[in-house]
């Protein structure tokens, strides 16, 4: 969920950080100018605190695992407290269609390539993160709150994460491994969704 916004500032970093935008992120900057910078700040801080997480050892999985949930449904939480819901989206929209840009062109992702199941579970998670901040929408912003609530939506099992096992490999709902190098160049991998709660697959 790496992404950076157009701060619309002189800074290089500012300039550099636009031209990293993929197109469809770009475009959603483009038609809301007024609050780009707004969702920048709260995109960097989100994806912080998911980072501090995942050193103190509360998730682990970037890829595909709880940590990935959280960042997506952290993330968009906190982007509803601060900008409409529709807008949210939109840019949830945008970061996903920029993840299939970059499959195309053999780009990764947090370490990895992207495909249409993994995609469809950030979209999963996003919807979950706008509805847990439209429950706080008018409350005051209270971050280590908002953090408390979508851990417990992963432990309830309220959001998505792929089938795998504790060495990082996936598994199909057939239960059987895949072997990822048989769909490199593919945008469907048959991964499996489940619940964030469910246990790790033990081999």
């Amino acid at each position: 969920m790496c992404i950076f916004l157009f701060t619309y500032g002189k800074s290089q970093s500012a300039a550099k950080g636009f031209h990293a935008l993929s197109k469809p992120e770009k475009h959603w900057v483009m038609m809301h100018p007024f609050i780009a910078k707004k969702a920048y700040r709260i995109t960097e801080y989100a994806r912080k605190v998911a980072d501090s997480l995942q050193k103190a050892g509360v998730f682990t999985d970037g890829n595909g695992g709880q940590l990935d949930a959280f960042r997506h449904a952290f993330w968009m939480a906190s982007l509803v407290q601060k900008i409409s819901p529709r807008k949210a989206r939109k840019l949830g929209q945008a970061h996903e269609k920029g993840n299939y840009l970059d499959w195309k062109n053999g780009k990764q992702e947090e370490g990895s390539r992207s495909d249409s199941l993994m995609c469809d579970m950030d979209l999963k998670n996003n919807e979950s993160g706008i509805a847990l901040g439209k429950l706080d929408r008018y409350v005051k912003p209270n971050a280590n709150v908002l953090m408390s609530e979508v851990i417990a939506e992963i432990q309830k099992g309220n959001l998505v994460m792929m089938k795998k096992d504790e060495s990082g490999n996936f598994y199909g709902c057939d239960g059987n491994m895949i072997d990822l190098a048989k769909y490199d160049g593919k945008w469907y991998v048959p991964k499996c969704e489940v619940k964030s709660n469910d246990a790790v697959k033990r081999r």
